[in-house]
């Protein structure tokens, strides 16, 4: 709910991290046609923000103008449950940290929204930035009680908010996998709905993970605690 919203009073406004186990939370960027980037980013790193910077100039070389660019980490993931307060409030202080650079701050919302039909009807007209092992996930029939047909409605549902996908290339354990290597799974009158992501022409790639940042941090602990 942006602030200023018509029936908000002076006693409303609070902290949006305090905020995301209610049933709003606030957020001061326009909703509507943004570029969405969806993630749990623990942690956020140059990557994501590599990957922003791609998906405005991506969306201005269609035709679609100088749109915002909004992260949006969900308080209850789909696959991974819900997040933690303290955990939510950690993951977001890195978003008002610029990740140390010089942005002055990196615009995020959270929300309750598990799956993407629900981001959609969230974020009306928007681009849903992914990696194509979400791509994967969202065409995985087995979400959709092994059904095609609830996959295709699904995607349909969300087209009909007027979102479509930008897909950036991912590792994953059958190998570096983009668009062109899943949109056989697509089914054929849904493909437009998704566009790859590039970067200076080329398909935009990130070699470096979230959960591999974790991996060495963890590991960087291990090796002190070891020589303590």
């Amino acid at each position: 709910i942006p602030r200023g919203s018509p029936g908000e009073s002076p006693g409303d406004r609070s902290d949006p991290v305090l905020d995301a186990g209610e049933k709003r939370a606030w957020c001061d960027v326009e909703l509507k046609d943004a570029i969405v980037i969806p993630g749990s980013f623990n942690p956020l790193h140059e990557g994501h923000l590599r990957m922003a910077a791609a998906a405005v100039e991506a969306s201005a070389l269609v035709g679609r103008g100088q749109r915002s660019v909004v992260f949006e980490i969900t308080t209850r993931n789909a696959d991974k449950g819900a997040v933690d307060r303290d955990e939510l409030s950690r993951r977001a202080a890195q978003f008002s940290r610029g990740n140390g650079g010089d942005s002055g701050g990196v615009p995020l919302v959270l929300t309750r929204a598990r799956l993407f039909v629900e981001k959609a009807r969230l974020f009306p007209n928007c681009t849903f930035v992914v990696g194509a092992d979400t791509v994967a996930r969202l065409i995985d029939r087995k979400y959709y009680n092994s059904s095609d047909v609830e996959m295709a409605a699904s995607l349909a549902a969300i087209g009909g908010f007027g979102c479509d996908f930008l897909v950036a290339g991912r590792d994953m354990d059958s190998g570096y996998t983009t668009l062109d290597d899943l949109s056989g799974q697509i089914p054929e009158f849904l493909r437009s709905m998704f566009s790859p992501l590039k970067e200076d022409g080329i398909s935009f790639r990130v070699d470096i993970s979230s959960t591999q940042l974790r991996e060495r941090a963890a590991a960087a602990e291990t090796d002190l605690a070891a020589v303590s």
